[in-house]
Formats: C-alpha cells, structure tokens, sequence
C-alpha cells in the first residue's frame, strides 16, 4: 500500500499525452507519448519488484508461524477452527477438492476454496486419513 502512488504515474503521463495533442507541433507529441509509454513500463516494474518483494516477505513470515487449527469431520461435513476463523462445509455444497504438496483445497464455488495446510497435521497417517475421508464423502455427494 504504501507504494501504490506508483500505480497512478503511467495516469498522469498518458493525460498530459493526450493533452498534448492539442498542440500544433508533432515533436512534442512524439516526445511526450514515447516518454509516456517509458515511464509507464519503469513504473510497471518498479511496481511489480515492491509488490512481489512484499509479498515474499509476507509468505516467509507467515510460513514460519505456528498454526493452531482444529479439524473435525462428521457426517454433515467439515468444520474448521483456527483462530476467530471457523469454517462449516456441508458434503454437498463441496464442488471440487485437490491435493497439492502443501495444501489441500476444498473448493465451495468455481471461485471460493478453504485450503488446510498439510503442516496443521501431526503426521503423514493423520493428513492421509483426513484426506481419504475428504475423498470418500465426496464420492458419496458427486
């Protein structure tokens, strides 16, 4: 957020490109666009390095934390707790589920998923069974 100034920059020039189109002398157009065009992909990159630098950092502090989440699994569905975040999925309103190397997405809508980081489970045979009664639910519902 704090580097979001950046996003409007590429704005300003393009305006006073278009601007500058009023003015009878095309070197001042041709000057004023391709500096435009410059300065919107300096910007574009610049924006781009801040916003993929912070959101590593992100990812790296996070990844670091402990995580003290609950998951419990009954005939209805899936509730999860972590925190003052809890989640109640029922069998059926599941649309997909995918196992991936450190998380497992269980998708509610073509656009909404909970994803459970495999790391919340105390072994290898906790996340299979867990996952195996994912599998088996959903079978049942699709």
């Amino acid at each position: 957020k704090k580097y979001s100034w950046l996003f409007y920059i590429p704005f300003l020039f393009f305006i006073i490109s278009v601007i500058s189109l009023f003015f009878p002398s095309y070197k001042v157009v041709s000057l004023l666009f391709s500096t435009t065009i410059i300065l919107t992909l300096v910007c574009a990159y610049i924006y781009l390095l801040l916003f993929i630098g912070s959101t590593i950092g992100t990812y790296r502090r996070l990844k670091s934390r402990s995580l003290n989440a609950t998951l419990n699994i009954d005939e209805s569905g899936i509730k999860y707790n972590r925190g003052n975040i809890s989640s109640d999925i029922q069998w059926g309103s599941i649309t997909d589920i995918y196992n991936t190397k450190n998380l497992l997405f269980i998708f509610v809508s073509s656009i909404e998923a909970i994803f459970i980081p495999k790391r919340i489970f105390a072994n290898e045979t906790e996340l299979n069974n867990f996952w195996n009664l994912i599998v088996e639910n959903y079978n049942k519902n699709h």
